[in-house]
């Protein structure tokens, strides 16, 4: 009898602990746009994909320039929100000027408010 219970703890132990939880991966920017040189971009807006949600369904989704995790060089005003829990989006207020080279940086330590994870490094483009 003490040899099935010691099998049958052992067992779930080896079951459960394959099922355990994992820590999440690093935070990375998937993709970003635009990119490169554009012709005109009117009120494009600028959109970073994160490999992860980087907020929770049901946060607040919208806030001011000022308070948008990008930074934008030169500066133009706008409104910083997310869709979705993965994307965020800056969406100027103006038409982008023209013959302008502007950076966006998505800066180290950015983190995601559901894992915890965060950027190594910035993301520039």
């Amino acid at each position: 009898m003490k040899l099935h219970k010691t099998a049958v703890l052992g067992l779930f132990f080896v079951l459960f602990g394959a099922l355990g939880v994992q820590a999440a991966p690093a935070l990375k920017v998937l993709s970003a746009a635009p990119k490169g040189q554009q012709d005109e971009l009117g009120r494009q807006a600028v959109n970073v994909h994160f490999n992860q949600p980087v907020v929770k369904l049901g946060e607040q989704t919208q806030f001011a320039s000022a308070d948008c995790p990008l930074t934008i060089t030169p500066t133009i005003d706008g409104i910083c929100r997310y869709s979705g829990t993965q994307t965020l989006v800056f969406e100027p207020t103006e038409n982008w000027p023209q013959a302008t080279k502007y950076t966006v940086t998505v800066p180290k330590g950015f983190k995601s408010s559901v894992s915890g994870q965060k950027l190594v490094a910035a993301y520039q483009f």
